[in-house]
């Protein structure tokens, strides 16, 4: 894989997440999700994904099982 390859648009990120653009969207702008701003052209910055940034966060958002499937207090 190219390193282009790596980057993506908002939509294939949401693909990539299996959620709509517009969560993808809120996750982005409070801060949840990491993302790439390019420089300002004019008076928008493009934003892209690295897919292996949306992986990592991806592994480090899994919530594992309790031994007895007890609910935390």
């Amino acid at each position: 894989m190219s390193d282009h390859d790596d980057i993506l648009t908002s939509e294939e990120a949401a693909k990539l997440l299996k959620v709509s653009e517009r969560t993808l969207e809120r996750w982005r702008v409070r801060r949840r999700i990491p993302y790439v701003e390019y420089p300002r052209q004019g008076t928008w910055a493009p934003i892209r994904f690295r897919r292996t940034d949306i992986l990592e966060w991806l592994r480090q958002h899994v919530v594992k099982p309790t031994r007895n499937g007890d609910q935390p207090a």
